[in-house]
């Protein structure tokens, strides 16, 4: 959404479209104001986690955890901008965190990023650490393929690389 926010998220397709639909929307009538200001990853946040408690009372929630990761100012005044990360999930419980993650993500990698998360992490070991989460999903997902996508944002804004192929190891051995 927009140059300094990415939305990811998983779920049900057809709320994730309409949600698309929606912050496209906003981030149309934003640039329609034509006032100098754009919404930030915070403000985002906070519109996406007021629709989704909103479904959720007329009890048609959407479907969907998703994750806002950006860059933003901490208040107006300030000059320089910090990461902000993000999560709000179908009843419109919302939190900020270093790292999070949705889905079976949230069961079987949340594990792995909890003991090896540093706030210092260079973008290659974020990268393998990363690498190594959605590798243990894989193995256990057996509806899904070994390409993953990586998305980086950072303050120049977000950029996402072409899919690429997860290494993986199928071999076992059993000594008898």
């Amino acid at each position: 959404v927009g140059n300094e926010t990415v939305v990811a998220g998983g779920g049900e397709i057809s709320d994730l479209q309409e949600l698309q639909t929606t912050l496209e929307d906003l981030q149309g009538y934003d640039f329609r104001m034509d006032d100098g200001i754009e919404l930030d990853s915070r403000e985002y946040h906070q519109y996406l986690t007021r629709i989704f408690y909103n479904q959720r009372n007329r009890m048609n929630p959407y479907w969907n955890n998703i994750c806002i990761a950006g860059f933003c100012k901490e208040s107006p005044a300030a000059s320089k901008k910090t990461a902000y990360l993000g999560f709000v999930d179908m009843l419109g419980t919302n939190f900020t965190d270093n790292y999070m993650a949705t889905g079976m993500g949230g069961h079987m990698a949340l594990p792995i990023l909890r003991n090896n998360y540093r706030p210092d992490l260079t973008r290659a070991e974020a990268k393998a650490l990363l690498s190594d989460c959605m590798r243990v999903l894989f193995y256990r997902d057996c509806y899904t393929i070994n390409r993953i996508q990586f998305c980086i944002v950072d303050e120049n804004g977000a950029q996402i690389a072409e899919p690429e192929k997860l290494s993986t190891k199928w071999i076992a051995k059993f000594d008898m």
